[in-house]
């Protein structure tokens, strides 16, 4: 490291009406300090100043003013070559402030709160300026999705249904969205306005160890209900805009044609329904794989999302919450 040539100037400026016959360079010349570490530069800067100052107090010159102002300069120098070399050691050493990090850790703090619409600024703004997604039909007839494709277009273009009717910051794009990755658990898309809450509900049912959690279905852009027109479904599900989950289908099907009032507590309460999707809902047989009204699993996720199972309708939707319920 080099001695700043400014700090030496500095010193010489004021010095110089005073004690000529000491210099600036009498000491340490500039060429003395080129080659050497941050150190050892602070060490013979510290030198010079201490020198200088040692001279001062020997000297019989009566001008008090110029003196003081020497002392000073020499001290202000000292502490800028300080300042100086601590920062290139810091910089050598890698000890210099980390820059901000936006990494995601499963042990981040949560803020669970599903009424706080304002949480942070970038959970107002949208991510990005254009918007893709895949997405489907549902044919009613073959019972099954067709007409797969891939949508690109500019956010300003969305329309309407392309966004949650009860929540517009949750859409059917992909940069709207966030993959959940739990350990122990299957990673699940979400709308990233909900991310934080339905990490939450997961981990409280994980670490219960009353509930087993096999199987998470998220986001997934589909015209899956509505009206049908040509045997097609015509509107987007809670699924395409992240606002639902489902958890375990194979031991949570959904059930349609259900003419019974109130919600099912056994098997029994299903004689009357007719199984439409995935596997049977048997809370006897599978306890720990069966999401049953008031358990840990409804408990974790009905304080920000209703729960398929307590539906007024005749359908029943063990696997699903969702911000309506259907």
């Amino acid at each position: 490291m080099r001695v700043s040539p400014k700090v030496n100037g500095r010193h010489c400026v004021i010095m110089l009406g005073v004690f000529v016959v000491l210099g600036c360079g009498a000491h340490m010349p500039p060429a003395a300090t080129k080659n050497l570490h941050p150190k050892e530069s602070k060490t013979a800067q510290s030198d010079v100043t201490n020198s200088t100052l040692e001279a001062m107090s020997q000297s019989t010159v009566s001008a008090a003013g110029f003196e003081a102002a020497a002392i000073i300069s020499a001290t202000e120098s000292a502490h800028e070559v300080t300042a100086l070399s601590s920062d290139i050691d810091a910089a050598s050493t890698g000890q210099l402030p980390a820059a901000p990090s936006h990494e995601v850790r499963e042990s981040a703090s949560i803020q669970a709160d599903p009424t706080q619409t304002d949480r942070s600024p970038s959970a107002l703004t949208p991510v990005s300026k254009h918007c893709s997604y895949n997405t489907y039909e549902w044919h009613v007839g073959r019972r099954k999705a067709v007409g797969h494709r891939r949508v690109e277009k500019l956010r300003t273009e969305l329309t309407d249904e392309e966004s949650d009717p009860h929540d517009r910051r949750c859409t059917v794009c992909e940069q709207d969205q966030q993959t959940l990755k739990l350990s122990g658990l299957p990673p699940v898309t979400v709308c990233r306005y909900y991310a934080d809450q339905v990490a939450q509900a997961l981990r409280t049912i994980r670490d219960s160890r009353e509930f087993k959690i096999q199987r998470l279905k998220g986001y997934r852009p589909g015209r899956t209900r509505g009206r049908v027109r040509h045997k097609l479904r015509t509107q987007f599900s809670n699924h395409s805009f992240g606002t639902a989950i489902d958890i375990n289908p194979q031991s949570n099907g959904l059930y349609t044609r259900c003419r019974l009032k109130g919600v099912p507590k056994t098997q029994r309460d299903l004689k009357q329904c007719r199984l439409s999707l995935y596997g049977h809902w048997r809370p006897e047989e599978r306890p720990r794989l069966t999401v049953v009204y008031g358990d840990i699993v409804h408990r974790s996720f009905t304080p920000f999302w209703a729960w398929g199972g307590t539906r007024k309708d005749a359908i029943k939707d063990f696997m699903h919450f969702s911000i309506t319920g259907d």
